[in-house]
């Protein structure tokens, strides 16, 4: 908001209006990026996608490849 009454930007009539524009913008671009990273991906490589937030059973655990992914492989220790 201070940043805008500096610039002398017309605000609108109260902060929730603010925040519902401000909100509508950041889901467009979102929706924009999202189309950005997806429009390329073949039918193989989005399956290979999903596969990877599909949970699976490693013993008494359940692992989601894309959150290993995430994470890394080790784990910080005062040893490491």
């Amino acid at each position: 908001m201070a940043w805008l009454r500096t610039r002398h930007v017309l605000l609108p009539q109260g902060v929730t209006i603010l925040e519902h524009l401000v909100t509508q913008g950041r889901q467009a671009a979102d929706q924009r990026l999202w189309a950005q990273l997806a429009g390329p991906l073949t039918l193989v490589d989005t399956r290979l996608l999903l596969g990877m937030l599909e949970p699976r059973v490693e013993g008494r655990r359940k692992v989601i490849d894309l959150g290993r992914l995430r994470r890394g492989v080790f784990k910080p220790s005062i040893r490491g």
